[in-house]
């Protein structure tokens, strides 16, 4: 096996909200509130993706960055992980004590770049009277100021939310003597929903709705009725599906062979029909695609997974696929400082809050994990990649015996096998590092099932989605089962978000709609029969609130907005 080595990555004082006034998803418009000014904000489009926690130039030989691109509240809830790290970019390099440093949170100005990861919080921002957004410090005001200690940190007293949702933004500017820098980070409180399924059902309970249809071509409700769910599993191969609470809590339904429901109990391999916690005492802030396996993010930014250990990749520290029943550390190397986890068949990748990307697993065929290796073997200990001029990464999807990434100036990189096309290079060339596309920036999204499937969806900040692969029922919605050999526009604008399936892709549009097209034979397009379709066709959702959708290879989840 190989073991190449891992390298990693107090605020004070005039409250400042976001009050919504609901007109839904379109037209909506946004009041700002800082202390006891109030002004009227236009709606706020979604924004091309930006560098995040962006910091200035260190032009002056002073340097400021945040520690995480986004800080995640609780509504009503406090917390003081917000911190900088001041450090000098001059001889001599290192951290800066005693620097002055002044915090800011404020409303972000309407076409203000800002992350992909914070976009559609950001849109969706006071829409609905759930209560006013605000985040403030100790004694409700929307600045501080603090000093930073011997190693360059400079930490942050507790910071507050209010009972809305959406996002703001936190500005650190750092002074020493004559020099100054800037950096920006945000502070979010995620929206939460119910969420839908349709398509297969059977005896593991796919559809966790408490019954085993053979087929429900209409989207209902899972047996999950409390509207606090912020995530769900995108894609995973097994029957069943993961979601993702407020709370930082984790249910799982469905197929439970090899402990994919995550209960504890070794002998545990029960098939449940309704969503289920899984009893961690971890919580967890996002969830990752998974092969047989599930893999979460939890709150302090280490890499977690269950399920079947096939190719060392749900944790490579156990043995080659052992049952693992319970949300397990990967690997002690990815214990903080994750952003993103993506898990398929044969690699794991891990996006951290630095901008780097982390893989491990099997290298398929000496190419499958792009780090340059020419061997077939397994790599246990996490392996840095490396992206040629350029910048963090913001974006990770693990594809089969395949990778791809986007970095911040919204370019694609893809890596690994190059079969049907899936690797956007125009051929079926294998590459055994990360090259960039050539179909130009701006991209935000990318998704391509774990396994089976050799289907690629790419989607931009200005709403447009791209398609390229395998097509062999239409799921490329141009009306032909063709393969589609170069990234190509598949015709609808306004896209949110989407995931490619084996067989059926599935798009959301930022009017809150649902879209699909190929293989519906148990009624997984959510139209209401079990046709196959080669072009777009919408899914009947009882409201156009819909925010993110997700699949196994026959069954569609759909997470609304409330």
């Amino acid at each position: 096996m190989n073991k190449d080595s891992f390298s990693g990555g107090p605020l004070e004082p005039t409250a400042v909200s976001n009050e919504g006034e609901g007109t839904g998803r379109s037209g909506l418009s946004r009041r700002t509130m800082v202390t006891a000014a109030a002004w009227s904000v236009p709606a706020v489009a979604l924004a091309t993706a930006a560098p995040a926690a962006a910091a200035s130039p260190p032009t002056t030989g002073l340097a400021v960055a945040f520690t995480k691109v986004v800080y995640d509240y609780l509504p009503n809830a406090s917390s003081n992980e917000a911190a900088v790290l001041v450090t000098s970019v001059s001889s001599p390099a290192g951290p800066v004590a005693g620097a002055s440093v002044s915090f800011l949170i404020d409303a972000i100005p309407p076409g203000a770049g800002v992350p992909a990861e914070v976009e559609e919080d950001l849109a969706s921002t006071g829409t609905s009277g759930s209560g006013v957004l605000s985040f403030s410090f100790a004694a409700g005001s929307s600045s501080a100021t603090n000093v930073s200690d011997a190693s360059g940190q400079c930490g942050a007293t507790t910071i507050k939310a209010g009972a809305g949702y959406g996002v703001m933004r936190i500005t650190a500017t750092a002074t020493k003597g004559s020099q100054t820098a800037t950096a920006t980070a945000y502070l979010r409180v995620q929206r939460a929903g119910a969420l839908y399924s349709f398509g297969k059902g059977n005896c593991y309970g796919a559809l966790g709705n408490g019954n085993k249809s053979c087929a429900q071509s209409v989207p209902a409700t899972v047996s999950y009725f409390a509207k606090d769910i912020i995530d769900i599993q995108l894609a995973r191969t097994a029957e069943g599906g993961t979601l993702l609470n407020r709370a930082g809590e984790i249910y799982t339904w469905g197929y439970g062979c090899y402990g994919l429901n995550g209960q504890f109990n070794s002998g545990n391999s029960k098939s449940y029909f309704v969503p289920t916690k899984v009893p961690s005492p971890i919580t967890y802030k996002s969830l990752a695609s998974g092969y047989y396996s599930v893999g979460a993010v939890s709150s302090t930014g280490g890499a977690y997974a269950w399920g079947k250990n096939y190719a060392y990749v749900t944790v490579a520290t156990r043995p080659l696929n052992e049952a693992i029943t319970t949300p397990t550390l990967i690997h002690p190397s990815l214990s903080s400082g994750v952003k993103q986890l993506s898990l398929s068949q044969y690699n794991g990748l891990a996006l951290k809050e630095d901008g780097t990307v982390w893989t491990w697993g099997y290298n398929y065929c000496g190419y499958g994990l792009g780090i340059g290796s020419t061997k077939a073997e397994y790599v246990t200990t996490p392996t840095k990649l490396n992206f040629p001029g350029a910048g963090r990464m913001v974006y990770v999807c693990a594809g089969w015996a395949s990778g791809f990434a986007i970095d911040e100036a919204g370019n694609i990189w893809s890596w690994g096998d190059g079969s049907y096309y899936r690797l956007g290079t125009g051929n079926c060339t294998n590459q055994r590092t990360p090259v960039k596309l050539t179909i130009g920036g701006g991209f935000t999204r990318i998704n391509h099932f774990p396994s089976p499937g050799g289907s690629v969806l790419a989607i931009k900040g200005d709403g447009n989605a791209f398609f390229w692969g395998n097509n062999p029922c239409g799921n490329a919605g141009n009306g032909n089962c063709n393969t589609v050999k170069t990234p190509t526009n598949i015709g609808l604008t306004n896209v949110a978000n989407g995931v490619a399936g084996p067989t059926s892709t599935h798009i959301v549009r930022k009017d809150g709609t649902v879209w699909s097209a190929g293989n519906g034979c148990y009624g997984q397009l959510g139209a209401g029969n079990t046709k196959s379709v080669k072009t777009w066709v919408k899914a009947l959702m009882p409201a156009n609130n819909a925010r993110l959708v997700a699949n196994n290879e026959h069954t569609t989840f759909v997470l609304t907005n409330g």
